[in-house]
C-alpha cells in the first residue's frame, strides 16, 4: 500500500516519509527533511539524490528528475519521479509511513 506522511520540521523544513509499492515486491522507501525552496516547493538532497516535493491543494507530487533517488532508494521495478499522493490520503502520525 503506497503511503506518505508529512510533518512540519524546524523552520522552513518539512519532514517526510513515503513508501511506494510495485510489481514483484519492489518498493521505493525514503524519509528525510526537505528545505523550503519557494511557493509550495520543497527540496531534499542527499548524495546525488535531489528530490522535489510540490505541495498542491489536492496532491503532493514527487520529482526525481535525474533518477538518482530511484537508484538509491528503489528496487528494480520502482520509480519515484511524478509519483503523487492525494492530500486526503496522507498517513496520520503513527501510520504505516510514520516519521
Amino acid at each position: 500500500m503506497d503511503c506518505m506522511t508529512l510533518s512540519a520540521g524546524a523552520p522552513d523544513k518539512l519532514d517526510f516519509a513515503f513508501l511506494l509499492e510495485f510489481t514483484n515486491g519492489h518498493t521505493c522507501e525514503m524519509s528525510g527533511s526537505a528545505e523550503h525552496v519557494e511557493g509550495a516547493s520543497w527540496r531534499h538532497e542527499t548524495g546525488e539524490c535531489e528530490l522535489e516535493l510540490s505541495l498542491g491543494a489536492d496532491a503532493v507530487v514527487l520529482r526525481d528528475r535525474s533518477g538518482a533517488c530511484r537508484r538509491e532508494f528503489c528496487g528494480a521495478s520502482g520509480s519515484i519521479d511524478e509519483a503523487s499522493f492525494s492530500t486526503a490520503a496522507l498517513s496520520p502520525d503513527g501510520g504505516p509511513c510514520s516519521l
